[in-house]
């Protein structure tokens, strides 16, 4: 099958889908690998990291979560929770966070992704399918506005906004379902316990990633977002060659359960997520019209595909 101009491959109502028949030519191999430059920036020109548990945050702490440092719920997670406020003047996509903990026992580390993405599963209070568009394509939402702040932890990950809507916490709960296996608040209870958190990689809004693991980082919302992109192509082109609903509906399933694609080590990410967003698209397919349908594929379909620009790696 003869590649098409991507001026030919994307429009309103006829795309092609050569994503499906030819995966390797629309994954990440192709398409904006992170080019390294020589550069001074550094995750700390863009986010700055406090300790929820230092005196100088309380102030802080109380104006943008009012009532939560006297929760006694929340003084077991007090040692877990950080404070990271974006400095620059730009949005953040993503970033990730570094997180050891020191014991007695021993020293635990673990490594946090940061980013809003659409997610798979069937959600019980909202229809993703219905609303918007944004929120079924990875970074289009920021994970941390210029200006703003969020409460970080191994378990959560507060906006302000979030926490006026809930701040009435079942605690119990709440750990219990976002539990980390070895990173335990319990772990807390040894004598001597530390916690320390770094955030190593952030995303700006206008693709480009600092820190010691931006390359990590870049890969990961590069290849989501073209996974995601190509997903959406994948079904404009079978509805421009004359598919159904029903067969459309039928192909999302096959994707969905992965049987569509040929797996390895090197692609998982890359279909893992189109696997995803076949789950995302039939959510949308089942609960919002067809015109409403074809206006997020399109809106994804016609987005270029992503690069990331590394320009510092310290």
């Amino acid at each position: 099958m003869p590649l098409m101009s991507r001026r030919k491959l994307i429009t309103v109502g006829a795309t092609a889908g050569a994503a499906v028949l030819l995966p390797p030519l629309f994954s990440e191999m192709g398409f904006g690998d992170a080019v390294a430059q020589a550069a001074t920036l550094g995750v700390s020109d863009f986010l700055a990291v406090a300790p929820a548990a230092n005196p100088s945050s309380a102030v802080i702490l109380n104006r943008l979560f009012p009532g939560l440092h006297a929760d006694s719920g929340f003084q077991p997670l007090l040692p877990l929770a950080f404070l990271v406020t974006n400095v620059g003047s730009r949005d953040i996509l993503a970033y990730s966070s570094h997180w050891s903990l020191s014991a007695s026992s021993g020293t635990k580390e673990k490594t946090i992704l940061h980013y809003f993405h659409p997610r798979g599963g069937n959600l019980t209070k909202t229809h993703w399918g219905v609303k918007g568009n944004r929120t079924r394509f990875t970074g289009t939402m920021p994970a941390i506005k210029s200006g703003a702040s969020r409460l970080v932890t191994p378990f959560f990950n507060w906006s302000p906004s979030y926490y006026s809507k809930n701040n009435s916490q079942n605690w119990t709960e709440l750990l219990r379902q976002r539990s980390r296996p070895g990173f335990a608040v319990s772990d807390l209870a040894n004598s001597g316990a530390t916690v320390t958190m770094k955030v190593d990689a952030a995303v700006t809004s206008n693709f480009t990633a600092v820190g010691p693991r931006a390359d990590n980082l870049a890969k990961i919302i590069r290849v989501t977002r073209n996974a995601e992109h190509d997903e959406a192509v994948a079904v404009l082109w079978y509805i421009s060659a004359g598919a159904s609903s029903a067969q459309i509906k039928s192909h999302l399933y096959s994707h969905a359960s992965g049987l569509a694609f040929d797996i390895t080590p090197e692609t998982d990410l890359y279909f893992r997520v189109r696997q995803r967003q076949a789950k995302v698209l039939l959510r949308r397919l089942k609960y919002a019209r067809w015109d409403q349908f074809l206006r997020t594929l399109n809106y994804m379909g016609t987005m270029p595909k992503t690069s990331v620009t590394v320009i510092s790696a310290v």
